[in-house]
């Protein structure tokens, strides 16, 4: 209708003014554009020219993530006349998948209509040499479109008649916004015996949102609301949610000319001075309702107003972003854990870069809150910097990449390396902030199971890679007798660069350790030697107060291999620290691991991986 009533005026406007003619057919221009990229083009389709790739035996195809649309033939009625491939790709389409050479040798042989295989487009032909009949034609290359929105589809399947438009020197097309699938040719071997073109178009699902009303106070309104989708400079309106009602829930759509991975966010505009409060927006993508965040307050959170009567400008226009960062914080829960003050996580870069996050008000005991923000994806680590004096002492931190999978973070800048960091602007300088990395590996160590080997210190693990880089792993306090306990690292090296492990003795009081296993992969252990010992051994004991090479123990994995001066290891059950998570030790089944050049199967021993000798390098090898 909206190209008809411009085609309308354009006509109308002949016969009164030539400058008025030229403004309608501008705006008839515009009015195609549109409609191109609501059927599903991102540009116009373009002209391939193929004079001579295809004059000779080879292929003539359409450029990544585009598929034929039509084709151009001129005079002559051979197969070296086909002059042009018309090109073209649907919205947000950013190459192809799963592409395949499908053979027509056969079936082209004579009349038949060969077609492009599932959801595969024909994006181009291949053609044998000294023949020019149709016959000639071969093999269809065939492409799905690598559509970053999930839930395109194919469909609306339908031919273009091209029985005359084929007769003569003329360009034939499918009709716009649909992508050829095959080609029907006649009895003859002549290029006008190509009568129809099979096409399909890419359907993209609505965007979908569900509004929720709050329950606090008067949340509801008699007004109704109209949200509106944003992508950069394009936009398009959702359905009205019609005066809504306290509690209750709505789920709205609308057919935009992009995906909702080009979703940039979501405006809802206050129609009069009766209020709306949105509890929450979610938008329906990978077959899940993900939850937005509400941008017009700070800091950013999931509930706000859409109202137009307290002259607050920021509620006038109640705007939703999808945030990909998000940190969360759990608050101890023992007195004075809690603080008075703001506090502000900053997203660092592995460049340098900073992105701050919402600022953390107030944090209570026991309670949990989220910072969120719209950063790089190259996460170094988060910085929260103390704003005052006033102290918080966090029980657990997690961060989300936008995946929905929470990684815990350990802070580094604190010695030992803990779980749960304290942030205090008066109390020491490594307190005055928190720097949180994700766990890289950990290290399992098990004490020995007689009377004096545990201790009632703390002592800190460094790892240490082989340039020389150190990082804190996580402290074991205490550790008893037969314990196995878990050291994590955070460190910006891989274990793959681990080069050794020291432990060194805060104290006077010893601490015998039996053995100690360093996780190469997800359930997959292999043992260190202590070499500070003479020969090297699987037990050492690290004490301030001994000689002076039990003030600090070294593990790893010596030049040449080190005589076995001990029993076995005795296996112990996991015990960890109160702070720290439980690993998931489960060995992976079906695993083989090559050593030494010889592939043997891993045994698994109370879930670590039990092997003939001590090599370090270990290749996966799926069974």
């Amino acid at each position: 209708l909206k190209l008809q009533f411009l085609y309308f005026i354009a006509i109308s406007k002949q016969t009164n003014n030539n400058m008025k003619l030229i403004v309608s057919a501008a705006l008839l221009w515009v009015g195609l554009a549109e409609a191109q990229k609501a059927l599903g083009y991102n540009e116009a389709p373009r002209s391939l020219d193929i004079t001579a790739s295809f004059d000779n035996q080879g292929w003539a195809r359409c450029p990544s993530g585009y598929a034929m649309t039509g084709m151009r033939r001129s005079s002559c009625n051979v197969l070296y006349c086909i002059e042009e491939f018309k090109c073209a790709r649907p919205q947000s389409s950013s190459g192809w998948k799963n592409c395949r050479s499908h053979d027509i040798s056969a079936t082209f042989n004579h009349a038949s209509w060969p077609e492009c295989p599932g959801d595969t487009f024909l994006t181009g032909l291949w053609r044998t040499g000294n023949c020019e009949s149709l016959f000639c034609i071969e093999t269809m290359h065939c492409c799905e479109f690598d559509h970053p929105n999930p839930t395109a589809t194919t469909g609306c399947h339908d031919n273009a008649d091209w029985y005359s438009c084929f007769d003569n020197a003329n360009t034939c097309t499918v009709p716009s916004g649909r992508f050829m699938k095959g080609i029907q040719r006649g009895g003859c071997e002549n290029l006008h015996c190509i009568e129809q073109a099979s096409y399909e178009c890419i359907q993209v699902e609505p965007i979908q949102l569900r509004f929720t009303t709050s329950t606090v106070g008067s949340s509801g309104s008699r007004h109704s609301f109209t949200p509106t989708i944003h992508s950069g400079a394009s936009s398009c309106r959702a359905n009205d949610v019609q005066s809504p009602r306290s509690g209750d829930v709505y789920t709205v759509s609308a057919a935009c000319p992009f995906t909702v991975q080009d979703l940039t966010q979501v405006r809802v505009e206050a129609p009069g001075e009766d209020g709306w409060a949105v509890g929450k927006l979610e938008m329906y993508i990978n077959g899940a309702w993900m939850q937005l965040w509400a941008i017009n307050v700070s800091p950013a959170a999931f509930f706000t107003w859409v109202d137009d009567d307290n002259n607050e400008p920021e509620f006038k226009i109640a705007i939703w972003e999808v945030l990909p960062m998000r940190f969360k914080a759990t608050t101890r829960t023992n007195d004075y854990a809690d603080s008075g003050s703001s506090f502000t996580p900053y997203f660092m870069s592995t460049t340098g870069r900073s992105c701050a996050g919402t600022p953390i008000q107030s944090p209570s005991k026991g309670s949990s809150y989220w910072s969120v923000a719209g950063c790089f994806t190259d996460l170094s680590h988060i910085e929260i910097p103390s704003p005052s004096n006033d102290a918080w002492e966090i029980q657990s931190a997690y961060f989300d990449k936008g995946s929905g999978v929470l990684e815990q973070l350990v802070a580094v800048n604190q010695r030992p390396a803990t779980f749960t960091p304290m942030i205090d602007g008066d109390s020491g300088q490594q307190f005055k902030r928190a720097v949180l990395r994700p766990v890289v590996f950990k290290v399992r160590i098990v004490t020995e199971s007689f009377s004096s080997s545990e201790s009632s210190h703390t002592f800190e693990p460094l790892f240490i890679s082989n340039t020389g880089t150190i990082c804190p792993g996580t402290g074991i306090a205490s550790p008893g007798r037969g314990s196995s306990i878990w050291s994590y690292g955070a460190c910006t090296f891989p274990v793959s660069e681990l080069d050794r492990v020291e432990i060194s003795n805060k104290g006077n009081d010893g601490w015998d350790i039996n053995s100690l296993f360093v996780e190469i992969a997800p359930g997959i252990q292999i043992q260190w030697w202590a070499v500070n010992e003479s020969p090297p051994k699987y037990s050492t004991t690290v004490d301030g107060d001994g000689a002076s090479r039990h003030r600090k123990c070294i593990y790893k994995v010596p030049d040449t291999e080190a005589p076995d001066t001990d029993a076995p290891p005795t296996p112990f059950p996991d015990t960890l620290a109160p702070d720290t998570p439980a690993p998931d030790t489960t060995a992976t089944p079906g695993v083989k691991v090559s050593i030494a050049g010889a592939t043997v199967p891993g045994k698994d021993v109370n879930g670590e991986m039990e092997f003939s000798n001590s090599e370090a390098v270990l290749t996966m090898i799926p069974e």
